[in-house]
């Protein structure tokens, strides 16, 4: 066993699995990625993510703060995540927030374009918001930002029951920027049940935040 790994078994051991535990150490990175520096700072309640008109985010005290991870994400674009869960007191998470400023590499593609996707404005800032089909038990693809957030998550010592469908809402500052801001918003299927609708996920997902602009 490496030193590195002797110390994450020796945090996971020491930290509890419920919702109100205390905050992991943000610089605790996946496993599977080389990670970068952060950029964006982040901590319980506060996301300082400037990205066209968005300059930060609040988000509820209910969901504590996982921590962040940066790397390049598969050869194409920079993308740093940060992470806020809500969780039972067995380490099942009921609702997640995967926040994720991904910016594309030079020379890698055309910008971001989300044109069929709802345009809806949320604080006074345009979103592409969607609701994603659910995977069912299947895992993301190896190598994607979904397979990053995954093992960060359960690294971070929380666990992924059966899954409700994600909502995912995007601020660009327009169509074809090479800059995004992109809120994934998760929960259990149990938390789902009470209205799988989109207007239902959607009024969950926006609740706990508040986007604030750039002025």
């Amino acid at each position: 066993m490496t030193g590195r790994t002797a110390r994450l078994a020796l945090v996971l051991a020491l930290v509890p699995l419920s919702a109100s535990a205390a905050q992991l150490p943000d610089t605790l990175p996946s496993q599977a990625l080389d990670t970068l520096p952060r950029q964006v700072p982040a901590g319980p309640g506060d996301l300082a993510a400037k990205v066209a008109g968005v300059c930060r985010v609040q988000i509820a005290a209910a969901y504590r703060y996982l921590g962040g991870q940066r790397f390049i994400l598969q050869e194409a674009a920079d993308a740093e995540q940060h992470f806020y869960a809500r969780a039972d007191s067995g380490g099942k998470i009921l609702q997640l927030y995967w926040f994720q400023v991904e910016s594309k590499l030079p020379g890698q593609g055309a910008g971001y374009n989300y044109g069929r996707d709802s345009a809806i404005t949320i604080n006074d800032i345009p979103f592409a918001v969607s609701l994603r089909e659910a995977r069912g038990g299947a895992d993301p693809p190896p190598g994607s930002d979904g397979a990053a957030m995954m093992d960060f998550v359960k690294t971070a010592g929380l666990a992924f029951p059966a899954m409700g469908r994600p909502l995912r809402m995007v601020h660009t500052a327009k169509p074809g920027a090479r800059q995004e801001l992109m809120v994934i918003y998760l929960e259990s299927k149990a938390m789902a049940k009470a209205d799988p609708t989109f207007d239902g996920v959607f009024k969950r997902g926006k609740r706990a935040l508040r986007f604030v602009a750039c002025h």
